[in-house]
Formats: C-alpha cells, structure tokens, sequence
C-alpha cells in the first residue's frame, strides 16, 4: 500500500516537474529532478520506500501549491501508525524558508499530533503553544494542551490554559475548570494543606457553584481537621444540589453524626431524607438506627415494609432484609436454609454489576471517575439507580 501511494506521486510529480519545466525551461534543474524522479522510481521498484520518500521530500518543492500534498502524505503516515516517517515530512516543511506563517502554523500544528500520536508528550506540548499565536488554530492547540495536562495531571498548567480558552472561545470549559481545582484541592488535601485546599474548593465554586463533588472535598477537608459540624453541612449540601450522589454523602453523614453523638437528629435527619429520596443507601442508614437505638423488630418491619411498597426495590434492600431475618433466632431450619439460597443468588447478581455509569457514553465500571474513562467528559459519571443500583 505505502509503496504504491509513493509510485502514485512520484507520477504527480513527474507530470509536475514535466509541466513547470515545459512553461519555465530551465535545463540544468530540470536534469537533476528528472535524475531524481527516476532513482525514486527505481527505490520503490526495489522495495526501498524510506529512500523513496527522503528523494521526494528533496525533489518536490515546497510551495503554496504543494503544501497540502505533503501534508496530505504525513496524514496518512500518521494515521498509518508510521510516526517517524510523518514527523520528518513534517519537520521539513517547517525548515523550508519560503513558506507564509499561515503554512508554517499549519505543519507545526500536524507535527504537534505526531508528537501527541507517538506519545512525546513534551514535544507535542512545545509545537501546540507555537500554534497558539495563530488565531485560526489557537482553539484546537488549547484543546489539545488541556488533554496533554489532563495525562499528567499537571492541574495548575490546565487550570491556566482553560482560563485563556474560556476567555477566547468556550465558556462551556467552566465545569472542567471547577474539576480542575477540585483535582488540585484533592492533592493539597493528602499533603494536608487544608487552607490551600480550601482555597482550590472555593475558587471551583465559582466555575460551578452546583458541584457536589466541590462540597464532599470541603466535607473532607473540614473532617480531617475535626471540625465535625461544618463538615456535616457541607456533606449535607450534597443532596439539594445533586442527589444523584447522595450514595456518596450518606456514609459520611453517618460518620459525622456518630462524631457528634446526637442520635435524636440523626435519626430526624434521615427519615426526612428518605421521604424526598427513597435510596437504598438511605434506608440500610436508617435500617441501622433503628436497629441500633430502637430494635431490631422495628429496623426489620421497616425494612420489610419499604420493600413491599416500591414497586422496584433494589437488591441491596434485599441482602439487608435477608440479613435481618436471619438473624431471627425463631426462624426454622427450612425457611433459613431458603434465605440462604435468596442471599447467594442476590448476590452473585449484583457481584460483578457496575455501579456507576456515564450519562454521556455509557461506560460503566465499579470505581467513581470524576473523569470518564470513555468520553473525557467531567462530572458525566454518576451512582447507578434502579433494581441492581442504588434503588
């Protein structure tokens, strides 16, 4: 294939150098091109396609006209997988003096994703900040840099240029900017730099004010410094601006209650909750209470109650209920052995299920990714609900 594509333009260029040498004679370089086109020819012809091309990158000029087939010729190296060859294509038009800046900026912006395909990341990071100096491709370099940052997790760097990209065309990159800081906050937090911290959390929210994961990384903050109260509010928050991760909240609401010692406005708190979102974590939550500071007749007929009015409840609640009942004392050796067979069965359903899913892509997994793995978008990954999920 690579073979005959060169054969094909070394015919362009015959018929090229043929024409321009008919209309402007000039014998002594029309000689040597012709030398030239016919030892290329004679490279393919002997499977040499590496000095084929180094003879026509020498003998097909550089020009306004010519531009697009040589980069034409490093597109397809590059797509190919064939880097090395790409990236010389490339870098010889970017040496050729006689190109307009506009030529120029193009080449360096098709070596910047050679350099990107073949993993030189750093070089790659060089030729896209060249490019930015060109208005029609600063918008695609910016890109380019902020997914470069991302790999890295070089925060402060893709903070910087998604500020000048909201600045000069897209004021949609305001939710990765808000993740970014969160990023940021989240590696102060493990130093314990919590002021900083803070400071990272503080400025996401003026990205994204409604950003749960902006208010579970101030929850922890406040948390690992003891401040227990502030750190409920702030995990409180979670659910009236986005409920979908309250899975997330609930166990370090229980956590900061249990801190607090206040049982009574604990269990206020999730009766309330469970009220404007039946969830499966909210009701094993209050299944605990009741069974901790009530007992456990009242946590099990609770819990068998829920599952008998939700027209889907979730195989969690199931397990839970499960749980509960075996642990009746009265039960008979038949209906225990039954619960046993219900509890494997609920089990190995749920044993390699997803837990979180990407709105955007679908992708699926059991880890919580503030990045999706398939699409790169932020904050698309959110906890599954429904009979396998979180109810």
């Amino acid at each position: 294939m690579l073979i005959f594509f060169l054969a094909c333009l070394f015919a362009l260029a015959g018929y090229w150098l043929g024409k321009s040498s008919t209309i402007h004679p000039s014998p002594p370089t029309a000689a040597a091109l012709n030398k030239n086109y016919f030892i290329g020819l004679n490279y393919l012809l002997n499977d040499q396609p590496d000095k084929a091309l180094q003879l026509l990158i020498q003998s097909l000029s550089v020009d306004s006209d010519t531009i697009e087939t040589h980069l034409a010729l490093g597109s397809l190296f590059r797509k190919r997988g064939e880097l090395s060859r790409a990236i010389r294509i490339h870098q010889n038009l970017i040496a050729r003096p006689n190109l307009t800046v506009i030529e120029k900026n193009q080449a360096m912006l098709a070596l910047a994703y050679d350099y990107l395909a073949a993993g030189v990341l750093d070089r790659a990071e060089q030729s896209f900040w060249i490019v930015t100096e060109d208005p029609t491709y600063r918008t695609e370099a910016y890109v380019k840099l902020i997914d470069i940052y991302q790999q890295e997790r070089r925060w402060l760097q893709a903070i910087e240029v998604a500020l000048r990209l909201k600045k000069h065309a897209d004021p949609q990159i305001s939710n990765a900017l808000a993740h970014f800081h969160c990023e940021r906050a989240s590696v102060l937090l493990k130093e314990k730099k919590f002021s900083e911290a803070l400071v990272e959390l503080t400025n996401a929210k003026k990205h994204q004010r409604r950003l749960s994961r902006v208010y579970l990384l101030m929850g922890d903050s406040y948390l690992q410094q003891q401040e227990v109260k502030q750190a409920l509010n702030a995990y409180q928050q979670v659910q009236e601006i986005d409920p979908d991760y309250l899975s997330e909240a609930i166990p370090k609401i229980v956590h900061c209650y249990q801190q607090l010692n206040s049982p009574d406005a604990f269990g206020h708190y999730l009766e309330h909750t469970y009220q404007q979102w039946p969830r499966a974590t909210v009701s094993q939550a209050l299944f605990d209470y009741y069974r901790q500071h009530h007992s456990m007749a009242k946590a099990t007929a609770f819990l068998t109650t829920e599952l008998a009015r939700q027209p889907a409840p979730s195989l969690k609640s199931l397990l839970q209920w499960i749980a509960a009942e075996q642990q009746q004392e009265a039960l008979i050796g038949d209906h225990q052995q039954q619960l046993t067979v219900l509890n494997a069965i609920a089990v190995k359903l749920l044993q390699h299920k997803p837990v979180y899913r990407c709105s955007h892509c679908g992708f699926a997994g059991r880890i919580l990714f503030w990045l999706c793995p398939g699409c790169k978008h932020w904050g698309s990954i959110k906890p599954i609900h429904g009979v396998e999920g979180d109810g």
